[in-house]
Formats: C-alpha cells, sequence, structure tokens
C-alpha cells in the first residue's frame, strides 16, 4: 500500500526523532550543530514541517548519520510488519 504525503512526513519526523534521542542529543544542540534554529528542528520532528533536502543534509551531517537512515523502517517495524502479514494470512488460510 503506497504511503501518502502525510505519512511519510510523519515517519521522517518519528525517525529523526528517534536518532537525536539514541544520541541522547537536545533540540537544541541539534539545531546548532546543524546551524538551523531549534524551532526549524522541532517543527521537523513534530512533523509540521517537511525539510528539503539541504536541511536533512545538514541534520543527518549533525547527527553523523546517513540520510537513508531517516527513511528506513526500524527492526521492530520490520517486524510488527511481518506479524501483521502472517495473521492476515493465518484470517485467510483458516
Amino acid at each position: 500500500m503506497k504511503k501518502t504525503i502525510e505519512e511519510r512526513q510523519h515517519f521522517l519526523a518519528k525517525r529523526l526523532r528517534e536518532e537525536r534521542e539514541k544520541q541522547h542529543i537536545s533540540q537544541i544542540d541539534l539545531a546548532f550543530k546543524a546551524q538551523l534554529s531549534q524551532n526549524i528542528v522541532a517543527l521537523i520532528e513534530t512533523g509540521k514541517r517537511i525539510p528539503n533536502i539541504n536541511t536533512i543534509f545538514k541534520i543527518t551531517d549533525a547527527l553523523n548519520i546517513s540520510p537513508t537512515l531517516l527513511f528506513e523502517n526500524t527492526n521492530e517495524e520490520k517486524e510488527n510488519a511481518k506479524n501483521e502479514i502472517i495473521a492476515l494470512l493465518n484470517e485467510f488460510l483458516c
């Protein structure tokens, strides 16, 4: 199933927040390292603003991660999706 723009925006927001928190970096510290305002970081993390490619690169450089990491599902999300598919198949086959 194809994701909507809003779903993708919220996914990116969630992944950014997870990566920042995993590194124990505050929004203010990330903003400073990425040369952005704290307000911009907060808007992106809450899904209220879609970052342009330059902003994504600034953020991922500041976090020292690959930009693709913000767009990938986590192992937990992959496992949840797999379990949902198995449950649907079991329903269908039973």
